[in-house]
């Protein structure tokens, strides 16, 4: 066996900066998960998507959204 046990993980946060303006708002979410191959070892597996729109500018993207795979060992 690999892989000992896996931690996931999930967050998710909504930003609206005036709520007399709700068209303009920052979704972000991260989700993934952390593998442990022993108990020095292990793999983790993140995205983190953001979703913003302005409606001062018209404009949304996905402008920071980012992917990441680590290794993490202890000695």
């Amino acid at each position: 066996e690999v892989i000992q046990s896996i931690e996931p993980l999930f967050l998710t946060s909504l930003y609206v900066p005036d709520f007399q303006e709700t068209q303009s708002y920052e979704w972000q979410t991260a989700f993934g998960f952390n593998a442990y191959l022993n108990k020095d070892v292990r793999l983790r597996l993140q995205v983190d998507y953001i979703f913003t729109n302005k409606e001062t500018t018209e404009e949304s993207g996905t402008y920071g959204s980012s992917i990441e795979l680590g290794f993490q060992a202890s000695f």
